[in-house]
């Protein structure tokens, strides 16, 4: 049941241990006291005594018209005795290491004196043989030797790089000395060539080289090479040279004769013979002839004890190459030159090393290009030019030259020489067609999409795509290397 306090009092049942349980419920106990605890709370309110010791001495100091007396407070009791000492808690956890404090002063002490040199160690046994030196380098032209030994290496040149990793060398040829030069193949002139640029007429097979704003022929078709020459007297036979002296003779040892492999028709005493994978020997005054064998006449030639090592061989006198790029030093002890690029080639023999250079001297092929045109009358769409690629080459740009302003474009195709002639389906340039819109020169090295490698001997193939009917002569050339 519900509690009736505050407005009156509950009549709670107390049940004794023959109380059943349908007759007042054990839940329904505790909530009833629960309700009843509650309605004194909420009556009382918090702190009801205030400042009593009780609530009833609290309502026993309240006057007849309700207000609250307050008494004097009264003197302090006495302390009451101390509680005994509670359990010792656990031990709480390490604290940190604390810093470290100072370094204390050093003593003052007086060293003690040397002790005595203790006897010298046995010698210890005999080292390997020295590393043989370092051999000097001779440098050769065309196998004839200009010196015989270097102590620095210059590479010069614009078609040359030198590098350097440790005493490591690597001399890179990027196809010649003396810069790069046009070469253009066509029936007609280029145009605006510079200094030293080459110029192939296909038509006639004669060469030019440009020189002071001028095509100077360089040479017409080799003529057919002419009978070989008669040969030459044979040179006379140079002086023998001294005999060096003869040595002293050496002490007279047992004479054996070596028959090879054993055969018991052929050997007689103080035979030296080979059986069963050894050397046998028949002691002088031997009278067996049986088949060799440790039970037998004959004696297993075994080898000596392995004798002390030797004294350490003495150091070669090796040689300090310096290389240099330029004229600037990269290291000054090299002990490897590394040639590379497709420009040089290095061979040996025994320790002589020649290294050809295939690509200097007159400038690489920096450009191929054909010319369109030449004559007074307009370029027209649909006109090709096509020949054999001379080199394994790299494109990197390209560059359109016209006589005067316009728009033109020129598509590029490349295909093998079994596949002659190539068409648009051979085409390198994708979408990035060289071109000039109302110019009279236009450049480029953004190749996108293009196929940038051409193999020698493959056939190039140039096509005038549009024109706008005012040019008349039009060079289109590829950068390459």
């Amino acid at each position: 049941m519900a509690t009736q306090y505050p407005d009156d009092y509950d009549g709670f049942v107390n049940p004794n241990p023959f109380t059943r349980m349908t007759q007042v419920g054990h839940a329904d106990q505790h909530a009833n006291a629960n309700d009843a605890i509650e309605a004194i709370e909420h009556t009382l309110g918090i702190l009801p005594q205030g400042a009593f010791e009780t609530v009833a001495d609290r309502l026993a100091s309240v006057s007849g018209d309700g207000e609250e007396i307050v008494g004097p407070t009264g003197p302090t009791g006495p302390t009451g005795p101390t509680g005994a000492d509670g359990v010792d808690g656990q031990d709480g956890v390490t604290g940190p290491t604390g810093a470290t404090g100072p370094t204390g002063a050093t003593g003052v002490g007086v060293t003690g004196p040397t002790g005595p040199t203790g006897p010298t160690g046995a010698t210890g046994p005999a080292g390997e043989d020295g590393i043989d030196g370092v051999a000097s380098i001779e440098i050769l032209d065309e196998g004839v030797t200009e010196v015989a030994s270097v102590a620095s290496i210059d590479f010069v040149g614009a078609g040359v790089s030198v590098s350097s990793a440790g005493n490591d060398v690597t001399v890179t040829i990027s196809g010649g000395g003396g810069g790069g030069s046009t070469v253009t193949v066509s029936d007609t002139e280029p145009v605006g060539a510079s200094e030293g640029d080459q110029w192939f007429n296909s038509s006639t097979g004669i060469s030019y080289i440009f020189y002071d704003d001028f095509w100077i022929e360089t040479g017409g078709v080799a003529g057919p090479t002419g009978p070989p020459g008669a040969d030459g007297d044979t040179g006379p036979t140079g002086p023998t040279g001294p005999t060096g002296p003869t040595g002293a003779d050496g002490a007279d040892g047992d004479s054996f004769v070596w028959f090879g492999d054993w055969d018991a028709s052929l050997y007689a005493p103080n035979s030296v013979v080979y059986y069963d994978n050894s050397t046998w020997i028949t002691p002088t005054g031997a009278d067996s002839l049986d088949e060799p064998s440790v039970s037998s006449a004959w004696e297993l030639m075994s080898v000596g004890a392995t004798g002390p090592p030797g004294a350490d061989g003495v150091d070669g006198a090796g040689v300090s190459v310096e290389v240099l790029d330029e004229g600037v030093s990269l290291t000054l002890a090299a002990t490897s030159i590394d040639f590379v690029g497709t420009g040089v080639e290095a061979t040996t023999i025994g320790s002589d090393v020649t290294v050809e250079f295939t690509g200097g001297g007159g400038g690489g092929i920096t450009r191929l290009g054909a010319v369109f045109g030449g004559t007074d009358d307009p370029l027209e769409a649909g006109t090709k030019v096509f020949y054999t690629i001379p080199s394994t080459v790299t494109i990197s740009g390209w560059r359109i030259l016209n006589d005067v302003s316009g728009s033109i474009t020129v598509d590029v195709w490349v295909d093998t020489y079994a596949n002659y002639p190539p068409t648009i389906a051979d085409t390198i340039t994708a979408a990035a067609v060289p071109a000039t819109s109302s110019a009279i020169k236009n450049e480029s090295t953004t190749l996108t999409g293009w196929d940038t490698s051409l193999a020698a001997g493959d056939v190039i193939g140039f096509n005038l795509k549009t024109v706008d009917g005012v040019i008349t002569k039009s060079t289109i050339e590829l950068t390459v290397s």
